[in-house]
């Protein structure tokens, strides 16, 4: 993503649209503002986590009320 607007500002740049002082403002800017790599992992993690406690509620809840199920709808469920 970041190389996406360093070609923007140097098309920019090369269609007179922007001076190189502003471009270079503007990369100061915005390398002054990036996001480290490693905060995406802790998310990843925590969907992971959350995914994996969904699935074991709903495999929980089937189990709880197995018996209760007619042929039918045990077939379903195993079939699903």
């Amino acid at each position: 993503m970041a190389d996406s607007w360093q070609a923007a500002l140097e098309r920019w740049i090369s269609a007179s649209l922007v001076d190189s002082g502003t471009a270079e403002r503007i990369r100061e800017f915005e390398s002054s503002r990036e996001q480290p790599k490693h905060l995406r992992w802790p998310i990843l993690i925590a969907i992971a986590f959350g995914a994996l406690m969904l699935a074991a509620g709903v495999l929980l809840f089937v189990s709880a009320h197995w018996d209760d199920l007619s042929p039918a709808q045990r077939f379903s469920l195993v079939l699903a």
